[in-house]
C-alpha cells in the first residue's frame, strides 16, 4: 500500500547508490595502495642512502651498528634478509651482527 516500503524506482536507485559508493571505495582503496608503494620505495632508497653515507661507522662501531639494526628491525626491515641486503651492501657478513 501507500506509504509502505520505497518501491521498485526506489530500490533501484538505492541499489545503483550503493554500487557508486562501492565503485569510488574500491577506486580509492587502490589509490592508497600505490601510494603506500610508492613511499615504501622511497623509504627503502632512502635507508639504503643513510646506510651508503654512515658505512664506515655502521662497519666500524658496533653500537653505532646495533642502533642501527634495532632501527631497522623496529621499522620491520630485515637488514640480513637477502644477501642483497643492506649488511651485504655495506660489505658486511652475518657474523658482524
Amino acid at each position: 500500500g501507500i506509504g509502505h516500503g520505497l518501491g521498485a524506482r526506489g530500490l533501484q536507485a538505492q541499489n545503483a547508490a550503493r554500487e557508486r559508493a562501492q565503485d569510488i571505495g574500491e577506486k580509492l582503496g587502490a589509490h592508497q595502495k600505490k601510494q603506500l608503494a610508492e613511499q615504501c620505495v622511497k623509504f627503502k632508497e632512502r635507508l639504503e642512502e643513510f646506510a651508503s653515507k654512515h658505512k664506515a661507522e655502521i662497519v666500524a662501531d658496533p653500537q653505532f651498528r646495533s642502533k642501527f639494526n634495532a632501527m631497522c628491525h623496529s621499522i620491520g626491515v630485515d637488514p640480513l634478509a637477502s644477501k642483497k641486503g643492506l649488511w651485504g651492501a655495506l660489505g658486511m657478513g652475518e657474523f658482524y651482527y
